[in-house]
């Protein structure tokens, strides 16, 4: 039995339908997952994607640091469920790659990017002492209970993540100092200065009917050519006048 063309459009635009709201369902459905659950592989590859599309832009930085707070996230949660996942690496190799990535910003946009970069990073640092404090409360006076081995094993990763985020905070102060002297060094560049005007007079320039009529002097007439003298007037001195 062959379909009618009406049931066959309808069948595409519902596949169609079920393609485009898929990327949407599974942001929702990972939004929340943690390490060790099946969508959060899908979650990582949606960030990647994300990444991806903001390459080299303070959007990028802005995102990089919205996932160093989602990880520390994850790791109060796996730490608290005592998940055997141990997510505090993942910690690490968010800030180190937000770090590398601000070496792909311009001076200015760097400046910027770092300090809020650091603030980020006080922030996490904050957050994994609470989850210490959570994991392995301080003792008190009435409780004689010792901490158990995987509660030391947590707290002293916590440790050491929290000295390696130490360590890359001194690294950004120094080099956002030297990225102020430098900014401070550079020479300021002067506005160009407007150019003098000219001290040579300038002669009009004057159109075909406003050019300056030259009167001349009038033209002598030539010269009449030399006559033969009138025998009627008188010779010269000396001269006799011949019969």
């Amino acid at each position: 039995m062959r379909l009618r063309p009406v049931k066959t459009i309808s069948i595409t635009f519902t596949a169609i339908i079920i393609f485009l709201a898929f990327p949407s369902v599974a942001i929702l459905a990972s939004w929340n997952s943690i390490p060790g659950s099946p969508l959060y592989p899908v979650k990582r590859g949606l960030e990647k994607i994300a990444l991806a599309v903001l390459p080299n832009s303070l959007l990028e930085m802005n995102l990089r640091f919205k996932l160093l707070d989602r990880r520390t996230n994850e790791a109060s949660l796996t730490i608290i469920q005592q998940s055997s996942e141990r997510p505090l690496s993942e910690i690490l190799t968010e800030a180190k790659n937000a770090k590398l990535a601000l070496n792909n910003l311009n001076p200015h946009s760097q400046k910027k990017a770092r300090t809020n970069f650091i603030a980020q990073l006080n922030q996490t640092n904050q957050k994994l002492e609470q989850i210490k404090t959570t994991v392995a409360p301080p003792s008190s006076p009435n409780t004689n209970t010792p901490p158990t081995q995987q509660e030391e094993s947590i707290e002293e990763e916590i440790e050491e993540t929290q000295e390696e985020l130490e360590e890359i905070i001194r690294e950004l102060e120094e080099r956002l100092d030297r990225l102020e002297e430098d900014m401070l060094n550079q020479p300021i560049k002067e506005p160009d200065q407007p150019e003098e005007p000219s001290t040579s007079p300038i002669l009009p320039i004057l159109t075909p009917s406003e050019e300056p009529i030259i009167s001349l002097p009038p033209e002598s007439p030539p010269a009449a050519p030399d006559q033969p003298p009138d025998k009627t007037s008188p010779p010269p001195p000396g001269q006799l006048k011949k019969d």
